[in-house]
């Protein structure tokens, strides 16, 4: 038996209500976040706000808020990283590959660390103590 391969769709860029994104976020197995260069990428957090784990470029902010599966990564310069495809291939390998008890744990894991790391309480508190700090 030839196994199916997992769906991909793709979308105009802007094309999605804030709920049709939303939704997608939930309804996907898995984001894939392979950025070169990257600041604060909002979309992997909507997707872990909804318990869709990530696959991430180890590098940049990325390595800093993201919390998943890893795509290992080398720098090429201060504002770019570079990674190898093959890698990219085995992480999503990886992910596809999970058993259903894995990937709801995942599903679970990323959605706590995404509630915990992102609560608008704890931002707000952090937020406060560095203003503190550089006012003081």
């Amino acid at each position: 038996d030839t196994p199916t391969p997992p769906m991909l769709t793709l979308f105009k860029f802007m094309s999605l209500t804030r709920e049709e994104l939303f939704r997608l976020y939930a309804d996907s197995r898995f984001y894939l976040a392979l950025s070169h260069t990257e600041g604060f990428g909002l979309p992997p957090v909507e997707a872990m706000a909804v318990g869709t784990p990530v696959v991430y470029v180890d590098a940049h902010a990325f390595s800093e808020y993201l919390y998943g599966i890893k795509v290992p990564a080398h720098r090429v310069r201060d504002d770019w990283f570079d990674y190898d495809v093959n890698d990219v291939v085995e992480a999503v390998k990886y992910a596809l590959s999970l058993q259903r008890d894995e990937y709801e744990d995942l599903s679970v894991k990323t959605l706590q660390y995404a509630r915990r790391r992102f609560d608008p309480g704890t931002i707000n508190r952090e937020l406060l103590s560095i203003y503190r700090k550089v006012s003081s």
